[in-house]
C-alpha cells in the first residue's frame, strides 16, 4: 500500500564471512528510502575495510560508523533531518553466525520445528511488555507500536544489539522486516518456516504473500536462508597403514604353500624307486617332512633316480 519503497536488502562476501542485511527507512521522516539503502552500503563496505578483532566487535564498528555519517547527512544544510533506518545483518562464517540489530527488524532462527526470536525490538511497546505493562498479544494493536526507541542515525552513537550462536545442520535463518511479522501472527510463520515440503525461495515467497493476504500495509522485505547438511564437520576417512608383522606374515604363509605345491607337483612327475625293494618312496607331502634317501648298500650302489 506504500507509494515508496523504503525498504533495502544485500549480501556481500566479507573477511568475517557471508554477510546478509535488511534495512528498513524509518517512516515519518524525509529520506527513508535513502537511509535503508545507504545503511546497507555503508555496513558492506564498512565490513570490507575493517581490521576488528571479531565479528561481534566489526558489526558493532559499522553500526557506529554508520550512524554517524547518516546522522551528519540528515543535518548538514539541505539534508533531511531525522533521517535514519532500522538494520538486522547476520555475518556468518563456517557454523558461527554473528546477529545485530537496532530497531525492529527481526532476526528469527528455525530450529526442530521452531521458530525462536533472535532479536529485541527498540521499541516503546516492547519496554511496556518487558516491564508488565502490556500483554505481548495487546503489543501489536498498541498506539505507539511503530515508535522506536533506537535507530540508525538518529543519534551520533548507536548501541547495537550483538548475539552469538552455534549452527547446526538444517537450521534456517528468517531476517524480516516488520512489513511481515507485524501482518502476520507468530504461529503461521513458524508452519511456513518449518515446512519440510517447501524450498527455501518457496518459503520467502509463500511468507510474502501470506502478509500481503493480511493487509500488506508496509513495505515487507524478507531474506530466509536454509542452511544444508555441507555445515556438518566433513570427517576424511584416513586408511590405516596395512600393519608390518601382518604383511610380513601373509607373505611367510604364501611362500610356504607356494613352496609344498611346487614340490609336490614335481614328485608327482618324478616318482622316487628304491631298487632292491621295488617300492616307490613316498611323496614329498606339504607338511613340512623330510624323507631321507636310503643309505648306499655294500654294492657301493647308489639308488638313481627312475
Amino acid at each position: 500500500m506504500r507509494v515508496e519503497n523504503q525498504d533495502c536488502i544485500g549480501r556481500s562476501s566479507t573477511a568475517y564471512g557471508e554477510l546478509f542485511i535488511l534495512a528498513d527507512g524509518v517512516g515519518g521522516y524525509g529520506g527513508g528510502a535513502e537511509a535503508a539503502e545507504f545503511v546497507v552500503q555503508n555496513f558492506i563496505a564498512h565490513l570490507n575495510q575493517t581490521q576488528a578483532a571479531n565479528a561481534a566487535d566489526a558489526l558493532r564498528a559499522a553500526g557506529r560508523d554508520t550512524g554517524r555519517e547518516l546522522w551528519r547527512r540528515g543535518n548538514a544544510p539541505g539534508g533531511a533531518p531525522g533521517m535514519s533506518s532500522t538494520v538486522v545483518a547476520a555475518l556468518i562464517q563456517h557454523q558461527e553466525a554473528t546477529i545485530a540489530h537496532a530497531g525492529d527488524s527481526r532476526a528469527y532462527l528455525v530450529r526442530d520445528g521452531r521458530l525462536l526470536l533472535l532479536t529485541k525490538d527498540d521499541s516503546v511497546v516492547e519496554k511496556l511488555v518487558s516491564q508488565g505493562l502490556i500483554k505481548r498479544d495487546a503489543a501489536q494493536d498498541h498506539p505507539e507500536a511503530s515508535v522506536l526507541t533506537q535507530v540508525i542515525g538518529q543519534s551520533v552513537d548507536v548501541n547495537m544489539h550483538v548475539c552469538h550462536l552455534r549452527l547446526q545442520p538444517g537450521d534456517s535463518l528468517l531476517l524480516c522486516s516488520d512489513g511481515l511479522w507485524g501482518y502476520s501472527t507468530h504461529s503461521d510463520i513458524e508452519a511456513i518456516t518449518t515446512s519440510g515440503f517447501l524450498s527455501a525461495p518457496a518459503v520467502a515467497d509463500t511468507l510474502l504473500h501470506l502478509a500481503m493476504q493480511n493487509g500488506g500495509g508496509d513495505n515487507i522485505s524478507i531474506q530466509f536462508l536454509r542452511l544444508s547438511e555441507a555445515l556438518a564437520p566433513t570427517h576424511i576417512p584416513v586408511k590405516k597403514p596395512f600393519p608390518i608383522f601382518k604383511l610380513a606374515l601373509a607373505v611367510t604363509i604364501l611362500s610356504i604353500f607356494t613352496s609344498g605345491m611346487t614340490l609336490a607337483i614335481w614328485n608327482f612327475r618324478h616318482p622316487l624307486y628304491i631298487p632292491e625293494s621295488g617300492l616307490q618312496a613316498p611323496l614329498a607331502t606339504g607338511t613340512g617332512e623330510v624323507h631321507n634317501k636310503p643309505k648306499p648298500t655294500g654294492s657301493g650302489q647308489v639308488p638313481r633316480k627312475q
